[in-house]
């Protein structure tokens, strides 16, 4: 019982030393929490505004326009640069939209009336091209 006192108790004691000093390293040098000071609230000139919007190859949204009341938490943010993540990324944008289009026009398919036709075992569609007074065609809707 000794020896994992002797043994543990250390441990512990390290642990917890490690852990607070990456805690106070880590901490915001914010004076106060959540608000953003009066500097980042000055008029921005248009000059800027192009700078920050056209970088190497992405599209910035500048902090600077949030209003003083909005609560941004500095630790959350933070950059992609790495090429392959951001590609992964775009790659996937397009496949989002199609699931989204596909998956609204099911529904809509769902609630409308759709006319559909049965043939018997064996039986087959006839040409138009080929039968008298036969036409094709197609409704607009309303």
């Amino acid at each position: 019982m000794d020896v994992l006192l002797t043994i543990i108790l250390p441990a512990i004691i390290i642990i917890l030393i490690v852990v607070l000093t990456i805690f106070i390293r880590k901490k915001p040098n914010f004076k106060s929490k959540g608000v953003l000071s009066s500097v980042n609230s000055d008029p921005i000139t248009s000059n800027a505004l192009e700078s920050e919007r056209v970088q190497e190859s992405g599209i910035t949204i500048p902090i600077e326009r949030l209003p003083e009341t909005t609560e941004i938490d500095e630790k959350s943010l933070f950059e992609i640069t790495d090429r392959t993540v951001i590609a992964r990324i775009t790659q996937t944008i397009p496949a989002i939209a199609e699931t989204a289009t596909q998956t609204i026009a099911n529904n809509a398919l769902k609630s409308m009336d759709v006319y559909k036709a049965i043939l018997p075992s064996g039986e087959t569609l006839a040409k138009s091209k080929d039968m008298a007074g036969a036409v094709r065609g197609f409704s607009h809707g309303n």
